[in-house]
């Protein structure tokens, strides 16, 4: 009788990736793996990798990882941020030269920084690697010299999808300079949240042609901002399809200016609010405006073809009545639009009876033809407050959309 023998099976490297992608979450699974063999090593290593996060705790013991030329992981790095707790002169200026080896990063993520106090050179060898693979950048909580600081950086990455500036800011906000560099075009994404608002989209005017994005998530919107804010998106119009914004605490109050309106300068039309063949839509706009006083926003029914419109602070504990969530879902005129978002912050569930909010009209809005082919009316939940009782208490006051089964809280 023959002698059994055992044979080999050699698993092709593609099904391997396959395999271990499963586990790209598992973070101690994908340990394992890379034990097993060469092969899966390099498998394990594509997700393992896949994220670096640097800080003042563990960004030396990366950077002994990195620096030998033999090593395997700069190549799996695709989303890179650097975030040191604390600012710190030193820390960024030491780290450049070991981010020369980053060949593949596609998101960028800088937070934190000193960015003044760092030379030309290493602000030009930080993002060299980067130009030709960078797809999104996020800066955050950075002070720049200029302006131009922040424009030199978004104009040298030519591939870039999405710019995101959180609490950025620079020198001399006042100071009028002309800025000749242009937004990349691929630029599809843009998010400005606690930065000079005004600033940025008056660069955005200056050029030839203006930029052109379908993903706007913007704020706090301030009084001083409106004019500039509005201008842009009546020029999107039918070309931004998501929106997110939020709205400035001002002195005089929380209630919309009505100055949030397309510049009357302009040779565009705003059309009139909500649908002009729907006589339901006619009269809740009319109700609206006999119950607040003022008319809708303009420039928001300018957005024909808007999916997505997130509200960020629908309602707050800290502030008073409110009608500009509600004005800004009243002058939607997009038969597209499939979601609406509202973050709500509590403390409890009674502080929402201090907040004036009509919500039989809010309901009967959502039960508007403009709003037909929604498929969700999103609470988000933020603060204290019992995420239950408040979900209940809302789907008490928004019957309509309950029964369509678009009514949810997270």
């Amino acid at each position: 009788m023959p002698r059994m023998t055992r044979q080999s099976v050699c698993i092709p490297q593609e099904i391997s990736n396959y395999i271990i992608g499963y586990l790209h979450s598992d973070a101690s699974a994908l340990l394992c793996c890379s034990l097993v063999c060469k092969a899966w090593l390099f498998s394990s290593r594509e997700y393992l990798f896949q994220v670096v996060a640097l800080n003042h705790q563990n960004v030396d013991s990366f950077a002994s990882l990195i620096i030998s030329s033999l090593s395997t992981i700069p190549p799996h790095v695709k989303r890179l941020q650097l975030v040191p707790e604390h600012i710190d002169r030193r820390w960024l200026r030491r780290l450049v030269p070991f981010l020369e080896v980053f060949t593949s990063v596609t998101i960028l993520r800088l937070e934190n920084v000193d960015w003044v106090s760092l030379p030309p050179t290493s602000r030009a060898n930080l993002f060299s690697n980067l130009r030709l693979t960078l797809t999104s950048l996020h800066l955050r909580d950075i002070v720049f010299e200029t302006f131009g600081d922040v424009v030199d950086i978004i104009c040298d990455l030519p591939l870039l999808r999405s710019v995101d500036l959180e609490g950025v800011n620079w020198g001399d906000t006042k100071r009028s300079s002309t800025i000749v560099k242009y937004l990349p075009p691929s630029v599809k994404e843009l998010r400005l949240q606690a930065c000079p608002l005004r600033k940025f989209l008056a660069w955005l005017h200056a050029q030839t042609p203006i930029p052109i994005i379908d993903h706007l998530d913007i704020g706090p919107i301030g009084e001083s901002d409106i004019l500039e804010v509005a201008r842009y998106i009546v020029f999107l119009g039918h070309r931004l399809h998501t929106l997110k914004m939020s709205f400035r605490c001002e002195e005089n109050g929380h209630r919309c200016s009505d100055n949030f309106v397309f510049d009357a300068n302009t040779s565009q039309t705003a059309p009139t609010p909500l649908d002009s063949k729907d006589n339901s839509s006619f009269r809740i706009s009319a109700e609206f405006r006999k119950r607040v006083g003022g008319g809708t926003c303009s420039s928001v029914s300018q957005l024909t073809h808007l999916r997505s419109i997130h509200i960020k602070d629908f309602v707050q504990a800290s502030s008073g009545a409110t009608h500009r969530g509600v004005r800004t879902l009243v002058s939607i005129t997009s038969f597209n639009l499939q979601e609406v978002v509202m973050e709500v912050t509590l403390g409890k569930v009674a502080e929402l009876d201090v907040h004036t909010i009509d919500w039989d009209f809010l309901d009967r809005v959502f039960a508007t033809p403009i709003y037909a082919n929604v498929r969700m009316v999103k609470f988000r939940v933020r603060g204290a407050v019992k995420r239950d009782a408040l979900a209940a208490l809302l789907s008490s006051r928004l019957p309509q959309c309950v029964e369509r089964g678009i009514l949810l809280f997270e």
